[in-house]
């Protein structure tokens, strides 16, 4: 008798069917806060609790929304954006990849080299090395299209 109250579908009780709902993304104000949030924060240390705080979701809740919004994971969204930072200070200064690596919010330069690898498909001083033999610094200073060139130099190394 009771089985059959939950194999059919008539049956369902008003309210609880939003429970097994698939999740929905998160709304323009919350995804806009979070990328504020983490352009200003990439350098520290950030849990998705973190982020779900500033979304005012449970961390479960935001992390399902947030790859519904933005099809990645919160963490990789995180890393993508300490990438882009690490493409910036290393096109832009001579500073070693341990100090990037730490100003990026990353451990150590095994690290940032492992990610810049994953995401980028060289290594960071390889990709250093390329950037400034082509003279893209001073164009990415004077124009300030780092996003424009940066495509360029990641399409031309693969």
């Amino acid at each position: 008798m009771i089985a059959s109250l939950y194999s059919n579908d008539d049956h369902v009780v008003p309210g609880c069917a939003s429970r097994f709902a698939p999740p929905t993304g998160l709304a323009d104000w919350q995804c806009k806060k979070v990328i504020r949030f983490v352009a200003g924060n990439y350098e520290r240390s950030l849990r998705v609790s973190d982020l779900a705080s500033v979304a005012r979701l449970s961390a479960s809740q935001f992390s399902k929304s947030f790859r519904v919004s933005f099809g990645i994971s919160p963490y990789d969204y995180v890393l993508r954006i300490r990438i882009e930072a690490a493409k910036d200070l290393l096109c832009c200064s001579d500073e070693p990849l341990s100090q990037i690596a730490y100003g990026c919010g990353l451990y150590d330069q095994a690290h940032l080299s492992r990610l810049f690898k994953r995401y980028v498909g060289t290594s960071p001083q390889r990709w250093r090395r390329f950037v400034k033999s082509e003279e893209r610094c001073g164009t990415i200073r004077r124009s300030g299209a780092a996003t424009l060139v940066r495509s360029q130099t990641v399409s031309r190394l693969n």
